[in-house]
This record gives C-alpha cells, sequence and structure tokens, in this order.
C-alpha cells in the first residue's frame, strides 16, 4: 500500500492523507507540546498544546516579520550582535573572502579606523601653545625670522606642511622640530593610557637623554634619547614611548638598544684610571661625532636628563640605574608603544594598535594642518 508522510508541522497538500496500518490515527492522538511548545504556543496567543502560529509569533522567534524578510538581506550590525568587530582584532584580516553584508561592515570598520576626528578640548588648547611657541621661539626653537613669517602666510596648507617638514624655501631654522607636536599635544592622552594600565601613580617621563657629565655637575651632549619612558609605582621601567609624526616610523629595536646603555654602559671613572675610562667611552661612541669632547680631561661621567610635569632633573647614571631597575629581565623585553596620529591605512591602524599604540585622533597631514592654521593666526 503506497503512503505519503509529511513532514512534522506541515500542511498536506488536499485533504486526502493516505496513512500505513502502524501511522497513528489522528482522530485518536491527543495534542502534545513539543519542546518549547508552551513558551511559543503563549507567545503565539494560542493554548499548550496547540500548534504555533507563525504569523503571530514574535519576529526573533522566526514568525512575523521573519517570515516576510525571508528575501531580505543579513541583520544589521544593531540587530546582530555577533557582528564581527575587526577593530577589536588587531592583525587579523578576516575580511579575506568577506562579500555582500560583511564585507561592508569590515569597511565601515576600517572607516572608523582611519577616520580623522577632531582634537579634544585640553589637546587643542596644547595645540595652540605649540603653535605659539613655533612662532615665538622657546628653549631651543627659534622664533620665526620675519622673512619665514611672510612666506608662511602666503602658503597654501600642502605647502605650509612642507614648510615644517624642512622641504620649503626659506626653510625652519635649525632647532625647528616639528615632531614636537606630537609629543606635546599626544602627552594627554599619553598619560592617560598609562595611568589606566599601571595605576595612578605611574610616571610618563619625557625627552629622557643620555649625557656627559663634568666635575661641577654640568651636562653636554646628547648621546642618546628616548621620547617616552614609563615607570610603575615602584619606579621601575615598565614601557618606552615612541613619539613619531610617521605612524610607521616606529622602530623598537632602537629604542631598546638605548635604553641598554643605560645598564650597560661604564657609570662613571675610577680614579686614576680616568684615560681607562675616557677610552671606553671613545670605543662605545665609535662613529659619533660627540666622541671629538672625549679629549677633554673634566668628564667624570654620565648622566640621565629628563622631563616631568614640564620641569627638567637629571640623575647620574649610577643614581638612575639604583632608583629605576628595568621590570624585565633586560632592555631588549622591555614593551615599545608608538604615540603617533592617526594612521590612514586601516591595515596600520591595526597593526599599531595590536602593539598598544595611543593614537592622537587626527592623521599627519590634518594634524599639521590644525597646527599651520593656528600658527597662521599669529603671524
Amino acid at each position: 500500500m503506497s503512503t505519503k508522510r509529511t513532514k512534522p508541522g506541515a500542511q498536506p497538500d488536499d485533504a486526502e492523507t493516505f496513512w500505513t496500518d502502524k501511522a497513528p490515527r489522528p482522530g485518536l492522538m491527543k495534542p502534545r507540546a513539543t519542546r518549547g511548545g508552551a513558551v511559543q504556543a503563549k507567545l503565539a496567543g494560542g493554548e499548550r498544546g496547540s500548534a504555533p502560529r507563525p504569523e503571530l509569533m514574535p519576529a526573533s522567534m522566526g514568525g512575523g516579520a521573519a517570515q516576510a524578510k525571508k528575501t531580505s538581506t543579513a541583520p544589521s550590525s544593531a540587530s546582530w550582535p555577533g557582528a564581527p568587530r575587526p577593530e577589536l582584532l588587531p592583525g587579523l584580516d578576516t575580511r579575506r573572502g568577506a562579500s555582500g553584508r560583511t564585507a561592508q561592515l569590515f569597511s565601515r570598520a576600517d572607516k572608523r579606523l582611519t577616520d580623522s576626528p577632531p582634537l579634544t578640548r585640553e589637546e587643542h588648547t596644547q595645540l595652540q601653545r605649540v603653535a605659539r611657541d613655533f612662532v615665538q621661539g622657546y628653549g631651543t626653537h627659534p622664533a620665526m625670522t620675519p622673512a619665514q613669517r611672510t612666506a608662511f602666510g602666503t602658503m597654501t596648507a600642502p605647502a605650509r606642511r612642507a614648510w615644517m617638514r624642512g622641504g620649503a624655501v626659506p626653510p625652519p631654522a635649525p632647532g625647528f622640530r616639528v615632531g614636537d607636536v606630537v609629543e606635546r599635544v599626544g602627552a594627554i592622552p599619553l598619560a592617560q593610557e598609562m595611568t589606566r594600565k599601571y595605576g595612578k601613580k605611574a610616571r610618563v617621563l619625557e625627552s629622557v637623554k643620555l649625557r656627559f657629565l663634568d666635575a661641577i655637575g654640568g651636562l653636554h651632549n646628547d648621546l642618546c634619547e628616548l621620547d617616552g619612558l614609563v615607570l610603575n609605582p615602584k619606579g621601575k621601567v615598565v614601557c618606552l614611548v615612541s613619539a613619531k609624526l610617521n605612524p610607521g616610523a616606529v622602530h623598537p629595536a632602537t629604542d631598546r638598544d638605548f635604553l641598554d646603555r643605560f645598564y650597560t654602559w661604564p657609570a662613571a671613572r675610577v680614579p686614576r684610571q680616568e684615560k681607562n675610562y675616557r677610552k671606553q667611552l671613545v670605543s662605545l661612541l665609535k662613529g659619533n661625532p660627540n666622541e671629538t669632547y672625549m679629549n677633554t680631561n673634566n668628564i667624570v661621567g654620565l648622566a640621565i636628563e629628563y622631563e616631568e610635569s614640564g620641569q627638567t632633573s637629571h640623575k647620574t647614571l649610577a643614581q638612575w640605574t639604583q632608583d629605576h631597575a628595568l621590570a624585565t629581565s633586560n632592555a631588549s623585553a622591555v614593551p615599545v608603544i608608538g604615540l603617533t596620529p592617526k594612521p590612514t591605512n586601516a591595515d596600520q591602524a591595526r597593526s599599531n594598535l595590536a602593539r598598544g599604540d595611543v593614537q592622537l585622533g587626527p592623521s599627519t597631514d590634518d594634524l599639521l594642518d590644525m597646527l599651520g592654521a593656528e600658527m597662521a593666526k599669529l603671524i
């Protein structure tokens, strides 16, 4: 005898249905609730054991609107909690082979990674101070000459960027370091991030330099410099900061090599062995123009100079190594993070975030345009 079976819950094509001898007789069956049937029936307005009515069920359970939208695309990221968020997966390119809605989601995420939002109020205030100092001069930064002011006032934004990078005539005077804008504007978000990471008593030292120390306490020549160095509440070195105008110019190996000098170079000469001490330094500085300074006899050791909260201080190298040991086994294991403008390339942004970089809101060009506009107001 031929039979016809229908899928559970499906309706027969017509009023005639054939059953096998062993098939249950529908007239003798008691309605039985399936797993979850009570909840579905209640939501659908029926009784326990009754078949759910899709047209009365909420879309989240496959009824109503969901039935009407079978031909629509995937749900939006707002209603799809599991939607991929590539900005939280730095370095992982899951876009490979993505298409349709998924590709759109990643495209939007890439845009968020490279968008150039404005500076915060505190950061903009700091930018205005940098512009004033660049125009009027401060420290080793000379003031702009009348010829430079005249030329700068008539430049377009791209020309101003080129001038600040030293590629226009008349160029900035020696000592002009446009990269300082990153260190000074970025000092605020950097301090906030280091506090979050290492605690409220963490300290951020800026412009940390290794210098010669003479017999009367004078400091000479910059032998190497770290843009930033972070001390944990116990005073140990836990992180290095590399501030760069170009987001792709952070080179951790160079910074770790400079830090290694703080802990491996001879801190001071031994009495009656001055010549040997100078020979040591000359050999370490081979090829460095500062080695000519070693012909003098008044160098008694090395010192570390640094800035903290706008104040410049220094310690002898021996005192530094005693107060600020490495938190890691050696300098090559100390983390190095970048302090940079936001990259314009999404892959670069993900890579930098994976390293732990602190990124300013604007891109490099946008930051220089903001700086140029503030400088132009003062000319």
